[in-house]
């Protein structure tokens, strides 16, 4: 179970900003966030119940392509059809497809559907105490139209991704997104698919 909760938080901060919150009852949110409808990049760091602390680069161009490095040198990668997710300590990526009929029900469409949400001002909350992450908050800088804080929780866990030095129109290269990763690494497919039952 440990690792399930240790993967996953990756996993949906990843398919949150490759889907842009497009999908089903977040059609209200969507309108909040039309930063999102752009290309930016921007720092973040990453911090969960436990004292884990993590921070990183990303790089985003509409509509779902995405790269984030941590600084520990774990990558983040879509190009809108497939969602990669590397980590160097243990030479071992999880590949997660975004698209098609046989994995519609694991991605973020398997989170939000079954989920209760509520607004109060700029900040959207998804609850659904019967799923693996029990709850899903969402701040939106009211400003700048963009993401400034994730909250996903577990049953023993929070964690969050806030972020900063958002550059709204900052380019990348096409490479970024369409990540290969090393030839030694293990290859996990689908793994989203199985945790979000």
């Amino acid at each position: 179970m440990k690792k399930k909760f240790y993967i996953i938080p990756f996993i949906l901060l990843g398919l949150t900003l490759a889907t842009g919150f497009t999908l089903a009852n977040t059609g209200e949110l969507k309108g909040e966030i039309s930063g999102l409808y752009t290309s930016f990049s921007a720092n973040f760091s990453y911090s969960s119940g436990t004292g884990v602390v993590r921070s990183g680069k990303m790089h985003y161009q509409y509509p779902g392509n995405l790269h984030i490095q941590f600084n520990d040198g774990r990558i983040i990668a879509s190009n809108g059809t497939f969602l990669w997710i590397y980590s160097p300590s243990n030479r071992v990526c999880a590949k997660q497809t975004l698209a098609g009929s046989g994995s519609v029900s694991g991605g973020l469409v398997g989170f939000l559907n079954r989920y209760e949400v509520t607004r109060t001002q700029n900040r959207f909350v998804f609850r659904n105490p019967d799923a693996n992450i029990e709850e899903v908050v969402v701040d939106i800088h009211q400003d700048t139209k963009m993401i400034k804080n994730l909250r996903f929780k577990t049953d023993n866990n929070v964690f969050t991704y806030s972020f900063s030095n958002i550059n709204v129109g900052a380019g990348a290269k096409a490479s970024l997104f369409n990540y290969k990763p090393p030839t030694d690494a293990q290859l996990v497919e689908n793994p989203l698919n199985r945790y979000s039952r």
